[in-house]
């Protein structure tokens, strides 16, 4: 084997490694700093609560050990208590209503967890 075959070989193993490495987010560093992952879709955990909506807008909170944060639906909104990975995209405060929510994630996609 020549050394660009060797290089490229290393290469394809460095970069599939990496690329299947997880990172965890918890709310806590999402609400500490919501300018880092302005760009990102993020996917976040945690137990819902204290949903309402009104017309076809809900919002609820999801909160984890670290933290809470406002989430934006569209879809249906989920019971309380209820174990969710959210998938979306954070804003750092939203108005609605006249009252001004904090960093909130705008749902793009909910998982049920058991």
């Amino acid at each position: 084997m020549n050394q660009i075959s060797i290089f490229c070989g290393l290469v394809l193993l460095v970069t599939t490694a990496c690329g299947q490495r997880e990172v965890s987010l918890q709310i806590g560093d999402v609400v500490a700093d919501p300018g880092r992952y302005g760009e990102m879709v993020l996917e976040l955990e945690g137990e819902a609560s204290g949903g309402m909506g009104l017309l076809s807008i809900g919002i609820y909170t999801l909160s984890d050990s670290t933290g809470e944060i406002t989430v934006l639906t569209s879809q249906g909104l989920p019971a309380d208590g209820t174990h969710l990975t959210v998938r979306g995209s954070v804003m750092s405060g939203v108005m609605i209503g006249g009252t001004h929510y904090g960093v909130s994630l705008q749902e793009a996609e909910r998982v049920y967890e058991d």
